[in-house]
């Protein structure tokens, strides 16, 4: 049985109420028997007088007569606290109890209400007691699924992230789970009785929209839906945004329809809208690139012609005036090629070049092109912490985030400043990576940051600072693809990018760099014999390009550089010299062609049937090689990206024919 506490005294069931003061004997009770409900009267030695017919079948009593038998006999072992009862009604006291959980020999758990009060034969003196029980077992059990479905629901909202609200429009009330309340921000406490009371914690956009669509479910003729999604400013952190689902249920038909009540639920979908405006961007960088592969093709090709020729103009011009202005013109060409290269970092997805880099000796040798491009006016500090982490990356890209950060922060620093650069290793758990937002990941990064005392951003600039194209200087000032292309290079390293802002603050910019921990050493600069131009000795190289400009300035450069050339304008073309048994020692050739064969497809057919013949591609978009055939392309085959210098040009023949097997056989004439 159950050993629940004393019962309360002086009660009454919800079965009978009082139970009436007997005070006639025995030969009253004969009414009992056709009670409605389960009675029984006892003597002082408890044993029954009396009982109804749903007593004995409530209690599993049988069909026999319980008249002079014992009530402890027949019910056994009885809580103690049933005992006292019975002895405080033999006093003269009543008991009741509103429910008492009733654990059976059998296991089978049964709740009762109870009363227990005394009846008397003679002035004074209890004759018995009268007992009345009621079974809500059922009642109990119904009760007891409520509360678990009423804790499953809520522990799916807490899941979910969702809360309920329920607004009484005729009463002016509103109830709103401690979930929406959490939502929303609110305290536990806090009472919204309709929504224009969440006024202050939405940004004017989303009240606004907010108004609109309730009038509507408001009209009489509406179905009366609800639906909204709202964004709740962050403050100092990340905004947060949730989605109103409600219902409006209305009383009265026809012209006299009236909204009196707003029943719904408010769901967090802050981690839906980041991964949505993620998404979005992603398509805005993948439709650049497609455009930027296009424009960049077609302006390297003309840069190539451009640049081969001033370096064939040099070579021949003594006049150190004319060697100036020459010279100046290279610089803009390669200025405009750089361009280039920041609009393809847009879709490239790994560098052909990376190397294992010490990011603090990498910062001291950039210190020269960092205070060359800001200027005298702002004092540059560089200090990396000792032992950072080794890191992976393409130093040519990484200058060339540095130098973007650095001239953004130049240009917001007009009257002067100050430019802090430091590096520092950092290692990321899943939740400070979590508070960080949602570019950010666990892991151990060396974080370079770059902090200028300019004029700082606002929260709105900051949220647009890395779209393509988005700037905020002067017409002509700038291009927008600074930041844009610095965190494209950043994400191609499995890194991310935060930036920390305040109008007149001044601006904060952090790499985060993954470590690299392989074992792979950094590679040493190039010696003063290697920067050299090699020259050949008399190979036979056949160009392959469609651009007959390209074409020609690549002939001449070759000649210069000691090689005989021959030309072919295409794939097809090529083929064909090769299948005359012209002695060709390379294949110089453009990776993009009109025609049914590609660069690609050039190289693959001559590597298969001329396999001691060395190979050397170029194109103006490298991704294309990266898209197609990225890893085994540029394991197998020379790449020299356009525009190139007369000395890279060299330097790659030298290595493409040096890295023919001699072992293999001779090639098939």
């Amino acid at each position: 049985m159950d050993d629940d506490p004393d019962p309360a005294h002086g009660g009454k069931t919800p079965a009978s109420g009082h139970l009436p003061r007997l005070e006639s004997g025995p030969q009253a009770f004969a009414f009992i028997e056709q009670a409605p409900v389960a009675m029984a009267v006892l003597d002082r030695q408890m044993r029954y007088l009396a009982y109804s017919q749903r007593w004995a079948e409530s209690h599993g009593l049988g069909d026999g007569d319980l008249r002079g038998r014992c009530h402890y006999e027949l019910f056994g072992a009885l809580p103690e606290r049933w005992h006292h009862a019975h002895e405080l009604a033999l006093s003269g006291e009543s008991v009741a109890r509103a429910e008492d959980r009733i654990v059976h020999p059998d296991g089978r758990v049964q709740w009762l209400g109870w009363e227990v009060q005394p009846w008397y034969d003679g002035p004074g003196v209890p004759g018995g007691v009268m007992i009345c029980t009621q079974d809500i077992t059922d009642s109990k059990r119904t009760e007891h699924w409520l509360r678990e479905s009423e804790a499953r629901l809520r522990l799916a909202a807490q899941a979910a992230q969702f809360g309920m609200f329920d607004i009484d429009l005729a009463a002016g009330t509103g109830h709103w789970s401690k979930e929406a309340l959490a939502l929303l921000g609110l305290p536990e406490d806090a009472r919204p009785d309709t929504l224009e009371d969440l006024k202050p914690i939405l940004d004017p956009d989303s009240l606004k929209g907010l108004r609109a669509v309730l009038r509507d479910a408001l009209r009489p003729g509406s179905a009366g839906r609800l639906v909204r999604q709202l964004r709740l400013p962050g403050g100092g952190g990340e905004d947060r945004w949730l989605q109103f689902h409600g219902q409006v249920t209305f009383a009265g038909k026809g012209a006299h329809r009236k909204a009196w009540r707003i029943r719904g639920m408010v769901l967090d979908i802050s981690d839906t809208r980041r991964m949505e405006q993620r998404l979005s961007r992603s398509e805005r960088l993948e439709t650049v690139g497609r455009l930027a592969s296009g424009i960049a093709h077609d302006s390297n090709n003309l840069l190539t012609v451009i640049l081969s020729n001033l370096e064939l103009a040099l070579a021949r011009i003594d006049d150190p005036e004319a060697r100036r202005m020459i010279g100046t013109a290279v610089n803009a060409a390669e200025v405009n090629a750089g361009f280039n290269r920041r609009l393809l970092s847009l879709t490239c997805t790994r560098s052909d070049t990376a190397a294992v880099l010490r990011i603090a000796a990498h910062l001291d040798a950039t210190q020269p092109l960092l205070s060359h491009a800001i200027g005298d006016r702002i004092t540059l500090t560089i200090a990396p912490e000792d032992g950072l982490w080794p890191v992976r990356a393409d130093p040519g890209d990484l200058d060339s985030a540095l130098l973007n950060l650095a001239l953004n922060a130049r240009d917001a620093m007009q009257d002067g400043g100050a430019l802090s650069v430091t590096a520092k290793n950092v290692a990321l758990d899943a939740r400070h990576a979590a508070r960080m937002g949602p570019q950010a990941r666990e892991g151990d990064f060396v974080c370079i940051e770059m902090r200028d005392s300019g004029t700082g951003m606002s929260d709105e600039v900051a949220a647009q600072a890395m779209e393509p194209f988005f700037t905020t200087k002067p017409k002509g000032r700038g291009t927008g693809l600074g930041l844009t292309s610095t965190a494209s290079f950043v994400s191609r390293l499995d890194g991310f990018m935060t930036i920390d802002s305040d109008p007149g603050k001044g601006t904060q910019v952090a790499l985060y760099l993954p470590r690299d921990t392989g074992e792979a050493q950094r590679e040493e600069p190039a010696t003063d014999a290697e920067a050299e131009p090699m020259h050949g000795h008399g190979e036979v190289v056949l160009l392959v390009e469609d651009n007959r400009d390209v074409r020609e300035a690549g002939l001449k450069r070759l000649e210069i550089l000691g090689y005989v050339a021959i030309e072919a304008r295409d794939a097809t073309e090529a083929l064909a010299v090769l299948a005359r048994g012209e002695p060709v020692d390379l294949v110089f050739s453009d990776f993009a062609m009109p025609g049914a064969e590609s660069g690609l497809s050039l190289v693959q057919r001559v590597r298969r049937d001329y396999p001691r013949m060395a190979v050397l591609l170029t194109t103006a978009d490298g991704t294309q090689i990266l898209r197609k055939d990225g890893d085994e392309t540029r394991e197998q085959v020379e790449i020299l990206p356009k525009p190139h210098a007369i000395s890279d040009l060299a330097r790659a023949l030298r290595r493409a024919l040096d890295r023919r097997d001699p072992s293999r056989d001779r090639p098939r004439r």
